[in-house]
């Protein structure tokens, strides 16, 4: 193949051994054969400037634009296989940042879901991200901590329920139904100073109350 700076002089010679004699076949032939090599060689080098182009639209993550450059290429030179080489690691590529996209979306919504104590939410897009990237330490961190969230806010609620229970049994001055509520949750959660400090208000109730009693009793005996 002549250098492209040859194109140029290579016709003209050519070109003017035609006009002096059109029947010239062997010009008519070099002729021809020239201008199949310059089309080639434009062919060729519109496909490795596409090449380049859509390297840098990979580069910077312009995955659809790499994409539509190097089908469109394929259509002009099919089955090219530095062209399919290209083709695949785009998509590839592609598909790896839509994965990572899902995997932070996904994480984000289960934090948001996470702060705002929809536990069960949070855990189900944790187990779903996990089907998708099975043993992924981050994520099984994550889905460990929802759990642990999910069962403290229940044991939370519990406590919170007996004590308010137990606060009622007070109102109604059953001292002895409030002490026994609240020893039992004292052991689901031994070391919990509110229900400690509600215990000895309930005992110091009953003992006060008690007192009161005896002193109006004897009072009336008086």
């Amino acid at each position: 193949m002549c250098k492209k700076r040859d194109w140029v002089s290579a016709e003209t010679v050519l070109r003017k051994l035609l006009d002096r004699d059109p029947s010239d076949n062997e010009a008519r032939a070099l002729w021809n054969g020239a201008s199949k090599e310059r089309d080639k060689e434009n062919r060729w080098r519109l496909r490795e400037e596409g090449r380049q182009a859509a390297h840098r639209s990979l580069r910077d993550q312009r995955f659809d634009e790499a994409e539509a450059r190097l089908r469109g290429l394929l259509n002009e030179f099919p089955g090219d296989s530095a062209l399919v080489e290209d083709l695949n690691r785009v998509l590839e590529a592609k598909q790896q940042r839509t994965r990572r996209e899902v995997y932070l979306k996904g994480r984000q919504m289960a934090a948001a879901s996470l702060k705002a104590q929809q536990f069960d939410t949070a855990i189900s897009e944790l187990q779903n991200l996990l089907l998708e990237f099975p043993g992924d330490a981050p994520l099984e961190e994550d889905l460990k901590a929802s759990l642990a969230a999910k069962q403290d806010h229940q044991r939370r609620e519990i406590c919170e329920r007996e004590r308010r229970k137990a606060a009622e049994f007070l109102v109604k001055r059953e001292f002895d139904s409030a002490i026994r509520c609240l020893e039992a949750l004292l052991q689901q959660f031994p070391g919990d100073r509110a229900i400690k400090e509600d215990l000895a208000s309930a005992s110091g109730a009953k003992a006060l109350f008690a007192q009161r009693q005896w002193l109006d009793q004897q009072v009336q005996e008086l």
